[in-house]
């Protein structure tokens, strides 16, 4: 075992010095072969074929001894990749089309699959995100265009004390506060939340906490919660940010945690085209409803989100808030006469109306791949016609069918890595 070991790491190790040594005993071997050629009444040039002949072609034997050294494997994949490199380099044109043609086919597969997979096949990152839902009111009679509508402060306040189907339920808007001192002065993407929000979500901070339910109401409500990112940018990621007071917009806050890498919500693409939120979240603050805007029932202003009890299903959750609406719109009927309760799983509020036309959009996508393997194997072949009398040359010098073939699907696997990196490399549009 130890003596195979040493005779394949001298062979990948010394392969020059070994080739020579493997040259020298042919070399002799055949020489020896064409004397005793000589001796039995042969001519020179005779005996010298005669002893070729014998020998079955010098490369095939080299071949064969090159298989006991255990590494040849490695060594003709080696060969084999520098000499497609070389035929690529060779033929600049037909490298350029060929790769230039699987970039565009692998870019918009990469491009397309990556937002399929961000939408539909990968899970929310939240905890049991099964059981996250969102919750909308429903008015025909509104004439807004839109099939979903926000709640106001009101109806949610009545889903939260009336309702039993939920572990939490959170309500968010969107705000703008300026961040001053500490810098130059910066407009930051505010999202005001109830309490519950980030229960619902299951998420926790990456240092601090999240908000107190005496934190969510007016009096109590100059605290606010970093976003990592800004953390990183104006506090240059101090730890001791946390209890620190910061300025927004003329008004002092105490910063209570701080969310980890990463952490977004929500989405512009999760909201109605009417409620489009802000790229990015810079700060969380409560909502802090006044008992004005809990009054004011008309405010269609906050997406509710909502986490269902484990031992709950969509269906019993649906039918208890259609109950509370009932009500509502006997006890509010200026406001609630028309209104309804949709309650949609998150990954489908997520998805809506995308998922048919993204499946279209994958499949056609697919189809472009097809078109652009068909036309590269098309050139392949062209090209192979050319290579005929060199392939035809390599067999006579003893090359083997099987090496030929490895050789070739060698080239076009180096064609398909090049235009696999160069398409993958272009913007997929997967949101990060």
């Amino acid at each position: 075992m130890l003596n195979k070991l040493r005779l394949r790491l001298r062979a990948l190790f010394f392969k020059s010095k070994m080739e020579d040594e493997l040259q020298a005993e042919l070399q002799f071997h055949i020489e020896r072969e064409i004397e005793e050629n000589i001796i039995r009444g042969m001519i020179p040039e005779e005996a010298r074929c005669a002893a070729i002949r014998r020998f079955g072609g010098v490369e095939r034997v080299k071949e064969e001894s090159r298989d006991v050294r255990g590494i040849r494997l490695l060594e003709e994949l080696w060969q084999d990749v520098r000499y497609g490199a070389r035929m690529s380099l060779k033929n600049p044109g037909f490298t350029l089309v060929a790769v230039i043609t699987l970039a565009l086919g692998i870019g918009a597969n990469t491009a397309i699959f990556s937002v399929v997979n961000a939408i539909l096949l990968r899970p929310l990152p939240y905890l049991h995100p099964e059981r996250v839902v969102t919750v909308w009111g429903a008015n025909p009679k509104l004439n807004l265009g839109l099939d979903k509508i926000p709640n106001s402060p009101g109806q949610f306040i009545d889903y939260r004390d009336q309702s039993d189907v939920f572990d939490h339920i959170a309500a968010f808007s969107n705000d703008d506060l300026n961040l001053e001192g500490n810098g130059e002065p910066e407009k930051l993407g505010t999202t005001l939340v109830t309490a519950d929000f980030f229960a619902v979500l299951g998420v926790e901070p990456a240092l601090g906490r999240t908000f107190l339910r005496e934190e969510d109401q007016q009096g109590h409500n100059r605290v606010v919660i970093l976003s990592h990112s800004l953390w990183r940018r104006r506090f240059g990621g101090d730890p001791a940010i946390i209890g620190q007071s910061i300025t927004l917009s003329g008004a002092s806050y105490i910063v209570i945690g701080v969310m980890p890498p990463g952490f977004h919500y929500p989405h512009g693409a999760d909201l109605p085209a009417l409620l489009q939120f802000a790229a990015q979240t810079d700060v969380w603050a409560p909502a802090a409803f006044t008992p004005q805007q809990i009054n004011l029932r008309y405010n269609w202003e906050y997406p509710v989100i909502a986490r269902l009890r484990p031992d709950t299903t969509l269906r019993q959750a649906r039918t208890q808030l259609s109950d509370i609406a009932a009500r509502n719109r006997e006890q509010h009927h200026e406001t609630d006469a028309n209104f309804d309760v949709i309650i949609v799983p998150m990954q489908d509020q997520i998805v809506g109306d995308f998922k048919s036309a993204l499946l279209i959009l994958l499949g056609a996508a697919g189809f472009v791949l097809l078109i652009a393997c068909a036309n590269v194997a098309s050139l392949l072949l062209a090209r192979a016609v050319d290579r005929q009398k060199e392939i035809a040359i390599r067999i006579s010098l003893g090359a083997r069918r099987l090496r030929i073939i490895r050789q070739l699907l060698t080239e076009s696997a180096l064609l398909s890595l090049i235009g696999g990196a160069l398409g993958s490399s272009l913007p997929s549009g997967e949101r990060k």
